[in-house]
């Protein structure tokens, strides 16, 4: 017995001077990572746009702007400023160099990129320009911005009207009403950047529209895709019919004007006031939203990237893009700051240096 039991002691100190295998887990590491200037509450961003001396990022409420350190450029820096009013979520507002749009429920503001604070910009409530005003009236994201923002600070507003040919008070009119306005930025005799209006006037409309589907801003114009038809707006805020149906995308590359149908690519060579029917194309291209990186031209829908080779005869070839590290997320915007490339998404700002962005899935 006194055998048995110094047997089991010694194999009981054999087993516990085995040493047990340590198994390391080696993370992956993917393309696109997250960057270290949007954390926490920053990382839901919902637009971006960039030149070649700052880059602007909109989130839920805040404003974000991004600038090299001058004392070494390659290093960037954010500050992050907190809005007082909040976007929705499903809806993209414009955004460029010098001007932030801000909407609440009834109220619209317009305020400096270099101040977005109360005393950089203008607030008013759309009842008092147009009492009858019931309701912004604002495609969703992924078809673009919910206002238009052109190159001349001009600015193209949707909404709802209530309707007065019936008795009820709150019956409100389908198609929407445009207010065009003309804002102002600068003010350098103030302390601080500002911008104000100029002038705003109603889109004298004398046929019916439709629905508004999306707004493309290109240039000083404004593209107003309805159900009825495509017009354009031009920067003296007067309506002009562009194509007798739907465009569902209309965008620049290389100085040429493209317009997507559901099933065709369209040519302009009038700004937008003719169109030539191009090529056949995959009804799915309409919902991409396009942006030139590098001067290439550059598609993005839900969690997918895709390089377009675009000539005025068509899509000569179309490629995916990798996109390991944001295959669950969904884009909201691309932008190219400076030698590195930008991805906002509803769950984080993701990043990579611009010569390794445009990398091909097998």
């Amino acid at each position: 017995m006194k055998l048995g039991y110094l047997f089991m002691f010694i194999s009981a100190l054999l087993i516990c001077s085995c040493k047990k295998e340590v198994i390391v887990e080696i993370e992956k590491k993917y393309s696109w990572e997250p960057s270290p200037m949007f954390l926490y509450e920053k990382k839901i961003q919902t637009t971006s746009f960039a030149n070649d001396e700052v880059m602007y990022s909109l989130g839920i409420n805040t404003f974000s702007t991004i600038r090299a350190n001058p004392d070494n450029p390659d290093e960037l820096a954010a500050v992050h400023s907190h809005l007082y009013f909040n976007y929705p979520i499903e809806r993209k507002m414009p955004l460029s160099a010098e001007i932030l749009v801000g909407m609440e429920t009834t109220s619209l503001g317009f305020y400096s990129t270099r101040f977005p604070f109360p005393d950089g910009g203008v607030n008013f409530s759309m009842k008092s320009i147009d009492p009858l005003f019931a309701s912004f009236y604002t495609p969703y994201y992924s078809l673009g911005t919910c206002f238009g923002l052109n190159e001349l600070n001009q600015c193209l507003v949707p909404y709802h009207i209530y309707d007065t040919t019936y008795a009820a008070s709150n019956t409100i009119k389908y198609e929407p009403s445009f207010y065009f306005f003309n804002l102002i930025s600068g003010f350098p005799n103030l302390l601080v950047e500002r911008v104000d209006t100029l002038s705003c006037v109603k889109i004298n409309k004398e046929d019916n529209w439709g629905g508004v589907i999306a707004i493309n801003a290109v240039g000083k114009n404004f593209f107003v895709t309805c159900s009825n038809k495509t017009v354009r707006i031009n920067d003296e805020a007067v309506p002009e019919m562009s194509f007798d149906g739907i465009l569902y995308r209309i965008f620049e590359y290389n100085n040429v004007l493209y317009g997507l149908s559901i099933n065709n690519l369209f040519r302009s060579s009038d700004n937008g006031l003719n169109w030539i029917s191009v090529q056949t194309i995959d009804p799915d291209l309409v919902n991409l939203n396009f942006q030139t990186i590098d001067g290439k031209l550059t598609g993005f829908f839900k969690s997918q990237l895709f390089y377009f080779d675009l000539t005025p005869e068509g899509f000569i070839a179309v490629q995916e893009m990798l996109n390991d590290g944001i295959e669950d997320d969904e884009i909201t915007s691309i932008t190219q700051f400076r030698d590195r490339v930008f991805v906002t998404t509803f769950s984080g700002v993701f990043e990579k240096n611009l010569e390794d962005f445009f990398t091909f899935k097998e």
